[in-house]
């Protein structure tokens, strides 16, 4: 490590001193060790003095395991604070590539630590005794440094900002083509689904000015020698407003996200940002801001609302974000199992026909395999939450070494498809009720048998066969009159009859009946 100071002075007056300073730190890392050869140094730690050791790493490197050996140690044991960082380019916030660990160390032990890297950057490793515990040096602590490699995240360091492997709702699997550049690597690789996260527009928005007393900037010194009536910049606030519905009985753990500015601070394109979650009666339940996640909160059945303020002396600059998305980030209560195959066809017909999934194995240096990832079975214990619908996106981990989750762990997402339409699987029934009427009970086979011959028979084919349906109705019609015709006489003819016997009886003639209707 060098250190230099540029230092700059008025040149018509050097008795001033230096106006300003600029301090210049050059690193010359450690190059990368020889192939299949860890890196090997020893440290001493003093009480109130890291140790530091910079360290090149290759090219294809993902990952490195550091390895602390100590010997005897009289005045042990020892706390020492371990933190590495992969890189010190980028924008990347150092919480999400860093590693920090508190280490605990013993006399003729051996303790490993994995820390994600980035290929082709200086790896700083730092070493300190915590002044909490034993402040007693530690003299000839050992230390080894492997990086190792799967050959399929690149550069990236981090699960939570890295690109994730994703599998579409009309997709079987999704491909993963792994390798081991450096170093026999070994594989087991195990994939999850945690949680949903689904996006909200907002439902209304508001732009107004802030308080005119508190929310005004003062005028800057160089306004002011311009004009000493400047006038100080009006901060505007614009509140976004979201709904969504909570569908469960069971209470859903729910964390609100503004993904697009979240994790930026003073980088932030917006002077301030602060959300609040209230339910149906307008209790407020929980509230974040920019830069950290909120405590994910339990939410039952219901409706809720979350309000989004946000702040900036350009009006113009709230307008362009009236329609920010607003992500929900909602966790399952059972992570959901995703199955890897090492072949296609045995990931298109999940396993059909005794194909296995990948378990625990060793990739040779230099090898390659394809790993397929596929999508939660939709049955038993792996269905997907009733309440999820088409858009919403499940998140989760494809781990490719389960023991080693820091460092092998890869984003997966899947886009959640349609929910399977219910009226396919009563179509299917109505099917099965027309074959059963088709076919009938093995009794009245026959009769459904005749049946469907006299139909066959009257219905005929052609025009000619409809013109004869149409007169031997005709002629059917013609009968049944007739002979309800013939019925009524024969009914009247009887009812006379009746009559004539009954004035018999009673001594009155034919020839009386007779005379009692002439006039």
């Amino acid at each position: 490590m060098h250190f230099a100071r540029v230092q700059a002075s008025d040149a018509s007056d050097a008795s001033r001193g230096p106006l300003f300073s600029l301090p210049v730190t050059v690193v010359v890392p450690e190059p990368p060790p020889p192939p299949n050869e860890p890196t090997r140094f020893e440290l001493d730690l003093l009480p109130g003095a890291p140790a530091r050791r910079f360290l090149s790493a290759p090219a294809d490197a993902e990952w490195a395991t550091v390895k602390l050996t100590t010997g005897a140690m009289p005045k042990g044991p020892h706390t020492v604070l371990f933190h590495a960082v992969p890189t010190a380019r980028g924008d990347m916030p150092h919480d999400l590539i860093q590693t920090f660990r508190m280490l605990a160390l013993r006399e003729h032990s051996e303790t490993t630590v994995q820390v994600p890297v980035r290929g082709g950057a200086t790896l700083e490793l730092c070493m300190s005794l915590s002044w909490l515990a034993n402040p007693s040096p530690v003299e000839a602590l050992g230390a080894s440094v492997e990086f190792h490699s799967y050959g399929a995240r690149g550069r990236a360091m981090a699960a939570a900002v890295s690109r994730p492997l994703r599998i579409g709702a009309a997709d079987s699997s999704a491909r993963l083509e792994v390798s081991a550049p450096l170093h026999t690597e070994k594989i087991d690789p195990k994939a999850e689904l945690s949680a949903i996260e689904r996006t909200l527009r907002p439902a209304s928005a508001v732009i107004a000015a802030a308080s005119a007393e508190l929310d005004v900037l003062p005028p800057s010194d160089a306004e002011l020698r311009a004009s000493a009536t400047a006038e100080g910049t009006q901060i505007h606030q614009m509140v976004l407003q979201y709904k969504f519905e909570v569908t469960e009985k069971d209470a859903i753990s729910v964390m609100p996200r503004v993904q697009s500015l979240h994790a930026q601070l003073y980088d932030s394109p917006l002077d301030s940002m602060l959300w609040r979650l209230q339910d149906a009666n307008g209790a407020t339940l929980q509230y974040g801001g920019a830069i950290h996640d909120a405590t994910p909160t339990k939410l039952g059945k219901g409706n809720y609302v979350v309000d989004l303020l946000l702040r900036h002396p350009d009006r113009a600059q709230l307008s362009s974000l009236k329609d920010l998305p607003l992500m929900l980030h909602m966790a399952l209560a059972k992570p959901l199992g995703c199955t890897v195959y090492g072949a296609r066809d045995a990931a298109a017909s999940r396993g059909h026909g005794g194909a296995a999934k990948v378990g625990a194995g060793w990739l040779r240096k230099g090898g390659h395999k394809d790993l397929y990832v596929c999508p939660p079975s939709g049955e038993g214990d792996q269905a997907l939450p009733k309440w999820a619908t088409a858009g919403d996106v499940m998140v989760g981990e494809l781990l490719l070494d389960s023991l080693k989750p820091s460092v092998s762990a890869m984003p997966l997402v899947y886009e959640v498809p349609a929910h399977p339409i219910e009226a396919a699987k009563d179509d299917d029934d109505d099917d099965d009720d027309d074959d059963d009427a088709k076919g009938g009970s093995k009794g009245g086979s026959k009769d459904g048998a005749e049946a469907k011959d006299d139909d066959d028979a009257k219905t005929g084919a052609g025009g000619e066969g409809e013109a004869a349906d149409e007169e031997a109705e005709k002629e059917k019609e013609t009968k049944d009159e007739e002979a309800l015709s013939k019925k009524l006489l024969q009914v009247s003819l009887e009812q006379l009859g009746s009559l004539v016997r009954v004035r018999g009886r009673l001594g009155v003639g034919a020839g009386s009946l007779q005379n009692e209707h002439q006039p």
